[in-house]
């Protein structure tokens, strides 16, 4: 899902009631600013600098958003754990933590996180909330029925997987004869439609977020969009490559080239 229009929560606050000093001010204005510019590592620096002046939940809160944009989800939980230790009703720092605690697959804390951030968010982000508070349940459903481990038997009568609307050749540059070979195709070029309602990959690459998402996604009888396709298979072939192991074969070309078929043991 989605997070609520007008709402952004990755976007670090502006608002801190709790320092009336100057530099701390700057200080945090300025990580905020290397954070909207990309720049998270010197967020990271100027947040701990605001920090040895004012012990900040917005401050922290903020850190912590750089810490999970790094992946670096230990110090992420324990920025958020301290803002939420200073101001429990920090929405950012309960839904950081959450996605922290998420990350590090607990997800029965995350549940609470984000149930609790709902309760003080007062509507706001709620779409977000739910959507997160979701995912924590399908995952704890899941270990309990040992889903993962039967994760095949979720598949079934999604063996052949269609690829009807993905481009069967890509141009070839110079020369207007169609080329074939599936390597010269960047199916990054490709476009997601805004009616898909499916789930997405984003810049942290293959989540355990977008597998329960995917999966959901399948069982309600809906395809997964070509260019998520096309990128978990360029993933599992670079898996492949690197195992030293690995022996190539060659196939006859389908009969049919615009689909694929798949199977496994």
């Amino acid at each position: 899902g989605s997070p609520d229009p007008g709402f952004d929560w990755s976007a670090v606050s502006e608002d801190d009631t709790t320092t009336n000093k100057e530099e701390a001010h700057r200080l945090r204005r300025a990580g905020n600013q290397m954070f909207r510019e990309g720049n998270v590592r010197e967020a990271i620096r100027i947040f701990g600098l605001a920090l040895t002046i004012s012990e900040s939940p917005v401050i922290l809160a903020n850190r912590a958003a750089c810490f999970l944009r790094q992946g670096r989800y230990a110090q992420a939980l324990e920025d958020a754990t301290r803002a939420i230790d200073l101001d429990p009703t920090n929405v950012k720092a309960l839904y950081r933590r959450g996605v922290a605690h998420m990350r590090m697959e607990r997800y029965e804390e995350a549940m609470q996180d984000f149930s609790q951030a709902r309760v003080y968010a007062k509507g706001t982000g709620e779409r977000e909330l739910s959507t997160r508070i979701g995912e924590c349940q399908t995952v704890l459903d899941m270990m309990q029925n040992n889903v993962f481990d039967n994760t095949i038997n979720q598949a079934q009568g999604f063996e052949d997987i269609e690829m009807q609307d993905t481009p069967k050749h890509s141009p070839s540059p110079g020369n207007d004869a169609p080329r074939t070979d599936w390597r010269s195709f960047d199916w990054r070029t490709l476009e997601v439609e805004p009616e898909y309602d499916g789930p997405t990959i984003g810049r942290d690459g293959i989540t355990l977020e977008f597998v329960i998402q995917m999966i959901q996604h399948f069982k309600a009888q809906k395809r997964l969009h070509r260019k998520f396709l096309w990128f978990i298979l360029t993933e599992i072939l670079m898996m492949l490559n690197a195992l030293p192991a690995l022996v190539n074969i060659r196939l006859a070309p389908p009969p049919d080239p615009s689909s694929a078929r798949g199977w496994g043991d």
